[in-house]
């Protein structure tokens, strides 16, 4: 399994207690350095690289899943899908996490009530588009939607972690239930099939 753009190793503990062998890359090597002593304090490693996400320098064909959490919006689609092809075994799987903005409305609502949390000039939160070009020759096994805007606007001014616990799970509740509301979500999880 590679976890393609792993950061500090959040996901890669977890990913090797259900008994994953895991390649994680990273651009920064200070990120890589913390995986590293994150998976040294839970007993377990990895083959940790440092690397670009256009050219991973592992073998054609050579993994079985790719696993990515909130890293596509920082790159060049294009050229993180050739690489993610290009190292992904037939019938591989690709799994994503992203935050993605498919309302023209809400674009509007955000100018209004920007985000507390910096963000780069270079991340963008993917659009309808770019998901179904990431998807184009893939099987899209499952997906699924998280967070309404109203999450944000709701916890902004609150400190009681038992009110914004509650928050986050009726707006899980509503997604479930609202299927139209997945238009104005600001999260996506998907899970593709490369075909043989």
């Amino acid at each position: 399994m590679l976890d393609y753009g792993c950061g500090s190793g959040e996901e890669i503990v977890p990913l090797r207690q259900r008994g994953a062998q895991v390649v994680g890359i990273d651009i920064s090597p200070d990120l890589i350095a913390v995986a590293r002593e994150r998976l040294r304090r839970h007993g377990t490693d990895a083959d940790l690289r440092v690397g670009s996400a256009y050219d991973t320098q592992l073998a054609d064909q050579s993994v079985d899943v790719v696993f990515c959490m909130s890293l596509l919006h920082h790159l060049e689609l294009d050229r993180a899908k050739a690489e993610i092809c290009r190292v992904l075994k037939p019938n591989g799987l690709f799994i994503f996490k992203e935050p993605i903005r498919f309302s023209g409305t809400m674009k509007i609502l955000r100018r209004i009530f920007p985000a507390k949390e910096d963000v780069s000039d270079f991340e963008y939160p993917l659009n309808q588009k770019q998901v179904n070009n990431l998807a184009e020759g893939f099987q899209v096994l499952a997906s699924r939607y998280f967070r309404t805007p109203l999450v944000p606007l709701f916890t902004r001014n609150i400190n009681s972690s038992y009110l914004q616990r509650n928050i986050w799970l009726w707006d899980a509740w509503i997604m479930k239930r609202v299927r139209p509301l997945e238009h104005f979500s600001t999260t996506l999880v998907v899970a593709l099939r490369r075909g043989a």
